[in-house]
């Protein structure tokens, strides 16, 4: 059985397109960035971070594989309607602290859900987003609830909502996918 982040790439792979725009709007320390940028042909990436460590820790790593179909921007994911203009295929939003960093600076619960909301806006026919969801701490606790109530409250005529958990274990990290297949 696949990890949470295993699994958020197997789906990410299963929608790759060749010359498609992907988003990663938590960059983190690059790994979704790096994964997306290498995923299909001709494919443009474009990732942001609230924090500017996580844009240099994502730099250095595509500087690592010399990747340079990626854009980074060091705002916030709920700006994001600031700087897409065209539809993205796949989108990750991998909420939480930065790995290895402060854990006190975490994602918040309002900017969230305001990202899901204008990024399933961006979200081309056939395209995903991917949330991963972190409910092991107060801030992420409280994310994941509103995220999840949002998420619930989706046309089901226009998308899938699918859940991916290990209800065994107490708060574990947990991944939604929506899929638009309707688009007006």
């Amino acid at each position: 059985m696949e990890n949470i982040l295993d699994f958020s790439k197997t789906i990410m792979k299963s929608k790759a397109k060749d010359g498609a725009l992907y988003a990663d709007f938590t960059c983190g320390n690059g790994n979704d960035t790096l994964f997306l940028a290498t995923l299909s042909e001709n494919c443009r990436v474009i990732g942001f971070d609230i924090q500017q460590s996580a844009i240099k820790n994502t730099h250095a790593l595509l500087d690592k594989h010399n990747i340079k179909n990626v854009t980074l921007i060091n705002d916030s994911h709920d700006n994001l309607d600031k700087y897409l203009t065209s539809p993205f295929e796949i989108g990750v939003f991998n909420l939480g602290y930065l790995p290895h960093g402060d854990k006190a600076l975490t994602t918040k619960t309002e900017t969230t859900v305001s990202a899901i909301k204008k990024a399933l806006n961006f979200l081309s026919k056939d395209g995903v987003l991917i949330i991963v969801l972190y409910p092991g701490h107060e801030e992420g606790f409280r994310e994941s609830k509103a995220v999840e109530k949002y998420l619930c409250s989706l046309s089901g005529s226009e998308f899938n909502v699918v859940k991916y958990d290990f209800i065994n274990k107490k708060n574990p990290p947990f991944l939604i996918a929506v899929e638009r297949f309707f688009k007006v």
